[in-house]
């Protein structure tokens, strides 16, 4: 689909972000980002197992940023046919702890928006 996609490594053993770049030449940059992680399951009675509620699940994770992700990367995706510039899609690890995802991005990467 004319994406390069790689893992990105972290301050996290074994938690690296993910990385999709489209590239349609000169112009600005473009970042879409969202986090992979869900939260912890300290504290949490039966962390693993969903509970339907009235039609619904609810559950550690049950929706955080799944659709998000997927909207994101399908864009990356699509731009790769009409972009002027670059497309950078970065998935974060750790989000809900230290962030270390992010700060990773931050330091290799820049954008315009």
């Amino acid at each position: 689909h004319g994406v390069d996609a790689w893992l990105q490594e972290t301050a996290q053993p074994d938690r690296p972000n993910v990385i999709g770049r489209v590239s349609g030449g000169p112009g600005p940059t473009l970042m879409l980002n969202a986090h992979l992680d869900t939260v912890g399951v300290g504290g949490m009675d039966d962390p693993f197992t969903p509970r339907i509620d009235a039609g619904r699940i609810h559950g550690r994770g049950a929706v955080d940023t799944k659709g998000g992700l997927a909207a994101l990367m399908a864009a990356t995706v699509r731009a790769a046919a009409a972009v002027d510039g670059t497309v950078l899609f970065t998935g974060v690890a750790d989000e809900e702890h230290g962030s270390v995802g992010s700060e990773a991005v931050a330091v290799e990467f820049t954008a315009d928006a």
